[in-house]
């Protein structure tokens, strides 16, 4: 089974898709990421990728050219997946941020890209984090 619930290679995921495959829940969450994404930073762009079989297909939005996050609907969450540079990292470890991206953030394997770090959205205090660790992304 792959990670996102889009894993066919031949058919691009739509909105009207990820609103049809997500329980009500998970589309409102996935919506209201979108939504603090394109009003709080300029020059966004969303492209749907498929990486592989294993990860199926990713929403990945970028400011300019600069990977910010990368959306994944998956079985019954949103998973979200965001890479930080050292300097981000550094900022989110002396925040007060929740114990699985801290912990996942400690436990990364630490490449040339920066830090990779996945989690599940259930709620809009997971959105509320999301929306923070953006900002320290976007300013690192």
């Amino acid at each position: 089974m792959s990670l996102s619930i889009f894993d066919d290679k031949t058919l691009m995921p739509t909105d009207a898709l990820v609103e049809r495959h997500c329980n009500h829940q998970q589309y409102e969450l996935w919506q209201a990421i979108r939504q603090l994404i394109n009003e709080s930073y300029p020059k966004i762009t969303e492209e749907w990728k498929f990486y592989s079989k294993k990860a199926g297909w990713s929403l990945v939005i970028k400011s300019n050219k600069r990977t910010l996050i990368y959306l994944i609907p998956a079985q019954d969450t949103i998973k979200v997946n965001f890479v930080f540079g050292q300097k981000a990292t550094e900022v989110i470890l002396k925040e007060n941020f929740s114990v699985t991206v801290q912990e996942s953030l400690k436990e990364a394997t630490s490449y040339a890209e920066g830090r990779p770090i996945m989690f599940d959205i259930v709620d809009h205090e997971d959105v509320d984090e999301v929306r923070r660790l953006l900002a320290i992304k976007y300013t690192n």
